[in-house]
C-alpha cells in the first residue's frame, strides 16, 4: 500500500485544505491512504472519516510537545501541546499509538533534535518533502541507522499540490504493523521552498481575517435596551 504519513488540513493553522480535496488528491495521486497529522488537533481526521469511502485514513496527531514537533499515529484522543517529549511520547504510547518523530534535525521549524535521544520512538522521519536543507534529511537517515529505528517518509502537505510528495509502501495493508517492524519503502521528493513562502503567506490572511472580523464587530450598531 501507498501512504502518505504527514498530511494537515484547514484545521492546522498553516493549512488551507479542505478535506473533500484531501480525499479527491490522495486517489489522484494514486495514493492507497493518508495519515491527518494537523497541529494539535484531530478535527480534521474526525472529519474526513466520515465522508470517506474508499482510501485507508489513519488517525494522526502532530503535537507540539517542549523539545518540539512529535506525531502520534492511530491514536484517537488530543494530546496537550507543550510537554515534556517523553510525556507526550508515554501518552500517545498508552493510547496504543505509534510515536513518529517528524523533521527531527530541521533548524527552520520545530525539529526536536538531540531530544530524541529521551524517548524510543516507533519511527523517524528520514524523508519529509518540506525540509528546504537536504542535510537535515540526510542527518535523520544516519540517526535513525545508528539507533536501529524504523525510518518512514512523509510529504507534510499543507496544500493540494503537496498530497503524495513523499510517503511510506507496503507490502501487507496491516499499516501499524508494517511500521512498527519496518516492512517498508519510503518514496519521496522534495517541495521547494516556494511552500513554506505559501504557507507564511497563508497564516497572514488567517490573521488579518481575524482582524477584519474583530473590526467589524466593534463597528457594528450596539442595541439599546
Amino acid at each position: 500500500m501507498k501512504i502518505d504519513l504527514h498530511v494537515h488540513t484547514r484545521y492546522s493553522s498553516c493549512s488551507n485544505l479542505v478535506i473533500e480535496a484531501v480525499l479527491k488528491q490522495a486517489k489522484f495521486v494514486g495514493l492507497d491512504g493518508v495519515a491527518i497529522t494537523d497541529h494539535n488537533t484531530m478535527e480534521g481526521y474526525r472529519k474526513i472519516k466520515k465522508i470517506n469511502k474508499e482510501l485507508l485514513i489513519i488517525p494522526g496527531i502532530e503535537v507540539k510537545a517542549k523539545s518540539g514537533d512529535v506525531i502520534g499515529l492511530f491514536v484517537q484522543e488530543e494530546i496537550p501541546k507543550g510537554l515534556p517529549i517523553e510525556e507526550t511520547a508515554d501518552r500517545i504510547k498508552e493510547q496504543g499509538g505509534l510515536v513518529i518523530v517528524p523533521h527531527p534535525f530541521d533548524t527552520t521549524r520545530y525539529g526536536v533534535g538531540k531530544d530524541m535521544d529521551l524517548i524510543k520512538p516507533d519511527a523517524v522521519e528520514i524523508f519529509n518533502s518540506r525540509v528546504m536543507f537536504q542535510h537535515h534529511n540526510k542527518k535523520a537517515v544516519k540517526y535513525a541507522k545508528e539507533h536501529n529505528i524504523v525510518g518512514v517518509a512523509g510529504s507534510d502537505a499543507h496544500f493540494l499540490e503537496e498530497i503524495g510528495n513523499a510517503g511510506i509502501i507496503t507490502k501487507g495493508d496491516d499499516i501499524f504493523r508494517c511500521i512498527k517492524k519496518g516492512n517498508l519503502k519510503i518514496f519521496g521528493k522534495p517541495a521547494g521552498p516556494s511552500v513554506r513562502l505559501k504557507t507564511k503567506l497563508h497564516r497572514f490572511e488567517r490573521k488579518m481575517d481575524k482582524v477584519r472580523a474583530s473590526l467589524k464587530n466593534l463597528n457594528r450598531p450596539q442595541i439599546k435596551k
